[in-house]
């Protein structure tokens, strides 16, 4: 009984990975065919994330605000990190607005000049991506930083605000605004930083294989479960082999 109550959980949760499997393709062939539609303005995409993910829109506008980075981005194997900032539109919407990549021997701190390079009056075109789901952790950047200066230690500038993974609720609170379930992804060429991420790919994701797994483990199960039964040696009831006794033999003669 037990190893069929196994069988029947791990043939289950195989079941459950085919359906997420359906489910991602199905969110692959979405992202897929809005990404290919032409670019709208943003001031007439739905505030709906259901409806408005994946979509390219046409941003006008500028950065306003103090920007902040998303620490802990890789590109290429080099450590970096993603600028942000709150974008207000030339119709008065204000959205978070991805930049792009910068190299950063930390993964986490820029110099100042590039805080100080928001672009203002500027045009582009971005990927709408829905926010990842989860808790993120977040730094104030309220505590200066300490310099050696002549024999001594010296206060800095304050450090940027700086975020470790990116949520709604987190970039809600770094931006100061109430955002919709997306954000804008920078596009364009990457000749120049801030280097445009690349845009997100759904995939069909590791559930083909989990189900496999999971399949596996009640082939597993079942098949040895009917081997020990099926063993001779274990069956109920079954003689005893015994080893012959030392210097008997055979008494029967012909």
């Amino acid at each position: 009984m037990l190893v069929l109550v196994v069988a029947a959980v791990c043939v289950r949760l195989g079941f459950w990975q085919l359906e997420r499997l359906a489910q991602r393709r199905a969110l692959s062939t979405l992202a897929a065919e809005r990404m290919a539609r032409p670019a709208i303005d943003i001031d007439r995409v739905p505030g709906d994330s259901a409806d408005a993910v994946w979509l390219r829109a046409r941003l006008s506008g500028g950065c306003e605000g103090a920007q902040f980075v998303l620490a802990g981005r890789s590109r290429h194997g080099a450590p970096g990190v993603h600028l942000l900032c709150r974008f207000r539109t030339d119709g008065g919407r204000a959205i978070l607005l991805d930049r792009g990549w910068l190299p950063s021997a930390d993964a986490r701190s820029v110099s100042p000049e590039v805080y100080a390079r928001a672009p203002r009056d500027t045009s582009m075109v971005a990927l709408l991506v829905p926010f990842p789901p989860g808790r993120a952790s977040a730094r104030s950047g309220t505590t200066p930083r300490l310099s050696e200066a002549d024999g001594g230690v010296a206060l800095g500038p304050a450090e940027p605000r700086v975020i470790y993974r990116l949520n709604r609720a987190q970039a809600s609170a770094a931006t100061g605004i109430d955002l919709p379930g997306w954000y804008a992804q920078a596009l364009g060429p990457a000749d120049r930083p801030p280097i445009p991420a690349d845009p997100p790919d759904p995939g069909a994701g590791p559930h083909l294989g989990y189900a496999v797994q999971w399949f596996s483990f009640a082939a597993i199960a079942l098949i040895g479960w009917l081997v020990l039964v099926l063993d001779p040696r274990h069956r109920r009831g079954a003689p005893a082999l015994r080893a012959p006794r030392a210097g008997s033999r055979d008494e029967t003669h012909p």
